[in-house]
């Protein structure tokens, strides 16, 4: 079941599921109140990169202040197939992860 679809800031649509909004807000209960920026990420990211790890993913980031954790960087994962796009997880980061950069702002 698909809760939420978004375009990021190319224009490629991105999915995310109720199975995985549930699991990685278990992981993460305060994400649960930060939907918003997982949606303003994606659509206005700062920078993104390839992920090193899962090379079909992309790392998308944007600082946020005050956030529950203090100043941190949103980190919303996106796994790219063929024909479809959506986020495997997202979590604040204190830093960015090292990889290929795409594009910043």
């Amino acid at each position: 079941l698909v809760i939420m679809t978004v375009r990021d800031f190319q224009g490629q649509l991105i999915k995310l599921t109720a199975g995985q909004w549930a699991h990685f807000t278990v992981l993460r209960p305060y994400l649960i109140a930060m939907e918003w920026a997982v949606r303003e990420t994606l659509e206005n990211p700062e920078e993104v990169r390839k992920s090193e790890r899962a090379p079909h993913s992309r790392l998308y980031y944007r600082r946020y202040t005050n956030t529950v954790l203090g100043d941190k960087f949103m980190c919303v994962v996106v796994k790219f197939l063929e024909n479809d796009a959506f986020i495997s997880t997202a979590y604040l980061a204190r830093k960015i992860n090292p990889g290929e950069l795409i594009w910043r702002k």
